[in-house]
This record gives C-alpha cells, structure tokens and sequence, in this order.
C-alpha cells in the first residue's frame, strides 16, 4: 500500500478544489448573510432605542417643568400664609384671640401645605410613569 491510499478517497478520484471547498463558501456566505440580517436589527434596535429615550427626556422635562410650578406655588402660598398669620396674630384684641388666631392659621396652613405635597406627589407620579411609557415600549418591541 502506498502512502497516497489513505488520502485519496475510495476509488481513487480525487475532488477538484472547487467542490472540496463549495460548502465551507456556501456556510461562509449564510454566515455573512446572517451577520449583515443582525446588524440591521441592531442598527434598527439602536435607532428606536434613541427615539424611545428622546420621547422620554421630553416627557420628563414637561413633567419637571409642571412640578417646579407647583412647588412654587406652594413656596407662594405657605410665605402668604405666614405673612396672615403674623397679621392676625398681631392684630388680636387679647391674648386668648392671638393663640386662637395663631393655631387656627397654624392648622389651616398646615392643611393647605399637606393637600398640596398630595398633588405635587401625584404629579410626580404620574411624569415619571409617562416618562417610562417610552422606554418600555422600546424594549419590547426589541424583544
């Protein structure tokens, strides 16, 4: 037996390079076809990603625009509180009708702050699920 009867396949015929080679060049070309598909996905991934989180910094910042409105706004009216409340304490008659002037302000100032943390909380709430909205909606469309 010669060395060349365990190369050569069985009946002595020897494949041409092309046909030795054609499934390597053919998974090759899947391969690449298959790599170019993935990157167009991630390109297009990427893209809905960027829009999601500029939709998402827009609604954020209409919600912290509307949020520093209502903080100032109860900045506004807690100074007019505290401003009637000395008013009125100072202005009393007696001494029993300033304390009463001055719990009664007290009390309702401290209402007017509570009601109003209330709807700066629920605000809040409510941007930060709209801020979400996007974001979530990207990923699952990615999926």
């Amino acid at each position: 037996m010669s060395k060349a009867s365990g190369v050569v396949p069985q009946g002595g015929i020897v494949p041409s390079a092309e046909k030795a080679i054609a499934p390597l060049a053919t998974a090759l070309e899947v391969g690449a076809d298959q790599a170019r598909a993935a990157y167009a996905r991630v390109q297009d991934t990427g893209e809905n990603l960027r829009q999601a989180v500029q939709r998402s910094s827009a609604a954020t910042t209409r919600g912290m625009v509307e949020i520093n409105g209502k903080v100032l706004d109860l900045i506004r009216a807690q100074n007019e509180a505290t401003i009637d409340l000395w008013r009125s304490t100072l202005t009393a008659p007696s001494l029993s009708e300033a304390v009463r002037a001055h719990t009664s302000g007290l009390r309702h100032a401290y209402e007017a702050t509570a009601t109003q943390w209330k709807e700066i909380a629920e605000t809040a709430g409510r941007v930060m699920g709209e801020a979400a909205k996007p974001l979530q909606s990207a990923f699952v469309q990615g999926r």
